[in-house]
C-alpha cells in the first residue's frame, strides 16, 4: 500500500532571539505524498492545516513559523523610537523549503523491474514547488545526508537520538537552512547525489496561499465589496472553511499545491437580498471581469477605478462578473456605485463599504479636478508634473490609494502659496463623487 511520512516539529524562541529546528514528530501517516513545511510552528493558535489524504503538506513552507527575521509586518514597543532604551522587536516567519513527493513503499517487484535498485522509498512523483525537483520521477530515494533509508522513506541520522525519522524530517537537521546535503538517488540501476539546502526562495511561493498569522498578514486580510458581492484573494484556509461549511467540495482540488500556483479570485460573501444573492454564492471563483481576465485584488482595483471614469454620460456601463464555469453577473456599474455610496453615508457601520477601489476612485477623482483647477489657475509647471506622474500610475495599473496620496502629498509640496487651488479641488471632488466618508484617510 501507498505509504507516506511526515511531521510536526517545535522550537521555541522570541521576536529577537534564532531558533533551530529540532526533532520533527509525527511519523507513518497513511497517505502518498509527504512533505516538510509543515514543520516548525511557533504560534500560539494553529489557523490552518495543510494537507488532505493524497497530499500531505509540505507545498508553501506556510506551516514554519518563527520570531526573529527583520523586514516583516512589526511595530516597535513605545519609547523604542531614536533615543528610546528599549529594543524594536519585530515579527518574523521563518519558512522552511517545500518538500513534496508522492511516494510508495517499495517492494520486491518494484526493486527487481528497476534495473538494479535494491533499497530506498520509491519516488512515483515530485509535483511542483518543491525541494526535491531535479530528482527524477519513478526512482528510489535511499540516502538523506549520509543516513541511508529503508523501504519505508524512513532513516536514522547519526548523534540524533534512535529513533528512525520520515526522510522529509531528515532534510530539517541541518545547523542552518543554507546548508547544503546531498540526496542520493536509484535511477535504472544507477546512484547519484541530488545537492540541495532548506533555505526558502521566492520561488517556492504559492498563489494561494496558506495563511497562519493573519494578523502579522495584513494582505491576507485585504477584500473587496461591490455590488452586494465580497471578493478576496483565493486562500488554502478559504478553500477549508468554505469545504467545511457545505460549499461546492469541488473546491477541494485547490488543495493540490500544484493547482494552487497562480492567484484566484474567490467570493467570500454575498450580501443577502440582494441581486448577487440570486445568482452567486461563497466559494465560486471570479476569472474574468467585463471580459478581462483578472485574478488578483490590484488588478481589479485598477479595473474598478478604470470602469469608473470610462463609464459615459448616460451611466449604462456595466459591471460584469464571470466565474471560472461560466456563471455571469451583471449589473449597472453607476447603480451599484450610488446604492454603496448611500449605504455608506447612512451609517459608520457601513464602513467597511470604503474599500481600497473605492478610496482610489475618489482619490483618481480629486486629482482630476486639481488638474483642471491647476489648468484654469495657469500653474502650469505643477499641472505638468501631476499630469505625468498621474498618467504614469494609470499605465502602470498601481492606482493604489497609498500611490495617490503619496502624489498628492507630494503636489501640494509644489503648490507652495498656490495651495487655495488643492482646496477648491477637494470642495469639487465633495460635490462629484458624492463625499464618501472615510474615503481620503
Amino acid at each position: 500500500m501507498p505509504v507516506s511520512h511526515h511531521g510536526n516539529a517545535a522550537a521555541t524562541g522570541e521576536s529577537h532571539e534564532e531558533a533551530t529546528p529540532t526533532k520533527l514528530g509525527k511519523e507513518g501517516s497513511k497517505a502518498e505524498a509527504v512533505g516538510t513545511n509543515q514543520g516548525v510552528k511557533v504560534t500560539p493558535t494553529q489557523l490552518s492545516k495543510e494537507g488532505s489524504k493524497d497530499k500531505v503538506g509540505a507545498d508553501q513552507g506556510d506551516k514554519v513559523r518563527l520570531m526573529g527575521k527583520s523586514g516583516d509586518v512589526g511595530s516597535a514597543p513605545p519609547g523604542s523610537g531614536a533615543g528610546g532604551s528599549a529594543p524594536v522587536k519585530l515579527h518574523h516567519q521563518m519558512r522552511i523549503a517545500p518538500v513534496i513527493a508522492v511516494t510508495v513503499e517499495s517492494n520486491d517487484l518494484l526493486y527487481s523491474t528497476s534495473k538494479g535498485c535494491k533499497t530506498g522509498v520509491f519516488v512515483s512523483k515530485i509535483p511542483k514547488p518543491s525541494v526535491l525537483e531535479g530528482i527524477p520521477e519513478r526512482s528510489f530515494l535511499t540516502m538523506v545526508d549520509g543516513a541511508p533509508l529503508d523501504k519505508f522513506g524512513m532513516g536514522k541520522k547519526e548523534g540524533y537520538m534512535d529513533n528512525p525519522l520520515p526522510f522529509p524530517n531528515l532534510m530539517v537537521l541541518q545547523e542552518e537552512l543554507k546548508d547544503a546535503f546531498n540526496i542520493t538517488y536509484c535511477k535504472d540501476g544507477t546512484e547519484a547525489n541530488h545537492s540541495v539546502n532548506m533555505k526558502w526562495t521566492d520561488s517556492y511561493e504559492l498563489g494561494v496561499p496558506v495563511i497562519e498569522e493573519p494578523l502579522h498578514q495584513a494582505k491576507s486580510r485585504e477584500f473587496e465589496v461591490f455590488a452586494g458581492v465580497t471578493i478576496a484573494e483565493m486562500t488554502a484556509n478559504h478553500i477549508q472553511k468554505l469545504v467545511a461549511a457545505g460549499a461546492d467540495p469541488r473546491l477541494g482540488r485547490f488543495m493540490s499545491p500544484e493547482a494552487r500556483k497562480d492567484p484566484r479570485l474567490l467570493v467570500v460573501h454575498i450580501q443577502s437580498g440582494t441581486y448577487a444573492s440570486h445568482v452567486l454564492a461563497p466559494g465560486m471563483i471570479i476569472e474574468k471581469i467585463n471580459g478581462r481576465n483578472i485574478s488578483n485584488l490590484g488588478a481589479y482595483r485598477s479595473h474598478f477605478v478604470e470602469t469608473f471614469f470610462r463609464q459615459p454620460q448616460s451611466g449604462d456601463a456595466s459591471w460584469q462578473l464571470e466565474t471560472d464555469e461560466g456563471v455571469i453577473f451583471e449589473v449597472l456599474f453607476k447603480e451599484a456605485w450610488d446604492h454603496q455610496k448611500a449605504q455608506i453615508r447612512q451609517s459608520p457601520q457601513f464602513s467597511y463599504l470604503v474599500t481600497p477601489a473605492v478610496k482610489s476612485v475618489v482619490l483618481c477623482n480629486q486629482i482630476e479636478q486639481l488638474l483642471l483647477a491647476l489648468k484654469e489657475k495657469n500653474v502650469n509647471e505643477v499641472e505638468a508634473f501631476l499630469s505625468e506622474k498621474f498618467s504614469s500610475l494609470k499605465a502602470a495599473g498601481d492606482t493604489s490609494p497609498e500611490k495617490l496620496r503619496e502624489l498628492i502629498e507630494e503636489t501640494k509640496e509644489k503648490l507652495g502659496p498656490n495651495l487655495g487651488v488643492f482646496q477648491a479641488a477637494e470642495d469639487q471632488v465633495s460635490s462629484s463623487v458624492g463625499g464618501v466618508p472615510g474615503s481620503g484617510g
